[in-house]
Parts: structure tokens; C-alpha cells; sequence
């Protein structure tokens, strides 16, 4: 227990497996895994913000954040197929982190920044 102003609290955490260096692949029937790359499991506060998952998992990944953005996806289990479901804020998250009963794969993808500055410049008025 973390003993905070006096008083005792105890801090939730969740386990989320991070997929990187791979791919996700579609199956038949519309289900999906993340092929190749690497795994690492993550023991995260079940607060957790989305600004935290990204720090927690470039740490992981250390790539250049004004060349790449990090973008996350994952699969929940439901009663039927599930799509990849983007993670883009801190209600993803939560919801990502909300089920005690599985261990979420969240698959990361790295995506080129265009550079806009350079957009411009191809540009002329006619």
C-alpha cells in the first residue's frame, strides 16, 4: 500500500502485452493478430493516461517522435469478431483497461510525418 497524506491507498494495475516491429494481419472471418516483430508485457496503472501509454511505449520503441507518430490498435475479446479498435485518447485507455479477465495485445504501428513545411512549397498561384 502507498501511504499518501496519511492516509492508505492502494493503486490499481492492469497488464497489457505490446506488440512492435510487426504487422496486423487479418484471418478469415475478419479476426486479427499482430504478425512478426517483437512482445513485451507492461504492468500499467489502471489510470493511466493516453499521453503516459505513448511515453511508456516509445520508451520501449525509441523512435524519433518528430519523424514518426506512434499509432495504436487493438483487438478486444467480444461475443462475436471484433475490428482493430484505434486507442487515440484517455476514454481508449480506460476502456482498453477496463476487463480484468484478459491480458489486451495493443499492436503499435509507425507511421512517416509528412512534412508540411514542405507541402507549401509546391504550391503556386496561377
Amino acid at each position: 500500500m502507498n501511504v499518501i497524506s496519511g492516509s492508505f491507498s492502494t493503486m490499481e494495475y492492469a497488464w497489457l502485452i505490446i506488440n512492435y516491429n510487426g504487422q496486423w494481419d487479418e484471418l478469415a472471418y475478419g479476426f486479427y493478430y499482430y504478425n512478426g516483430g517483437s512482445s513485451k508485457g507492461m504492468k500499467v496503472p489502471k489510470n493511466l493516461t493516453y499521453a503516459e501509454l505513448l511515453e511508456r511505449i516509445n520508451s520501449l520503441v525509441n523512435v524519433d517522435l518528430s519523424s514518426f507518430e506512434i499509432k495504436l490498435k487493438s483487438v478486444f475479446q467480444t461475443s462475436c469478431r471484433s475490428p482493430l479498435v484505434e486507442i487515440n485518447d484517455d476514454n481508449d485507455v480506460e476502456f482498453l483497461l477496463c476487463d480484468d479477465r484478459v491480458i489486451p495485445q495493443v499492436g503499435i504501428t509507425l507511421v512517416k510525418r509528412v512534412d508540411q513545411s514542405r507541402r507549401g512549397a509546391d504550391l503556386h498561384d496561377v
